[in-house]
């Protein structure tokens, strides 16, 4: 019994190093890193990431890729998605593979079926609204995703 209890202490910090971790300065200038996220007003906040996970940025200076979202009413999950896009402030062109047939070309040569919502970012495209890899797709572009305003 001894021995089950001294290996799951021993597996304990493998299970810390998986959690997210966050950065912030506090408004007197203190450095925090916690995996809490950042209290609101804190100034440059950020999510830390392992060297191995951490999304490339785009060169300083570079210009952001286009952000365009392939939607129309198709209920809960389109609307979910706009707002979610609108909450980070993103901005982004509004496709409607339904009604503009160049629209509808280029999903369906993207990925293949018309299937909405889709988010492009360049190149590069998510289909589905998954918040996780819509934030990788965004940050991987330079995008600052925060949920709220500054």
């Amino acid at each position: 019994m001894g021995r089950w209890i001294w290996l799951g202490l021993l597996c304990l910090p493998l299970v810390s190093q998986a959690a997210e971790m966050y950065r912030w300065v506090s408004p007197s200038g203190v450095i925090t890193y916690s995996d809490s996220a950042p209290p609101v007003g804190a100034a440059q906040p950020a999510r830390v990431y392992r060297e191995s996970e951490a999304p490339s940025e785009a060169a300083p200076g570079a210009e952001k890729p286009a952000v365009v979202l392939y939607a129309f009413a198709c209920g809960p999950l389109c609307d979910d998605a706009m707002a979610w896009l609108a909450e980070r402030n993103i901005t982004y062109s509004l496709k409607n593979p339904q009604t503009e047939a160049e629209a509808a070309t280029e999903l369906k040569k993207m990925t293949g079926v018309m299937e909405v919502p889709v988010l492009r970012v360049g190149d590069k495209h998510h289909k589905g609204f998954e918040p996780a890899n819509w934030t990788r797709l965004l940050t991987g572009a330079g995008y600052a995703v925060r949920a709220g305003k500054p």
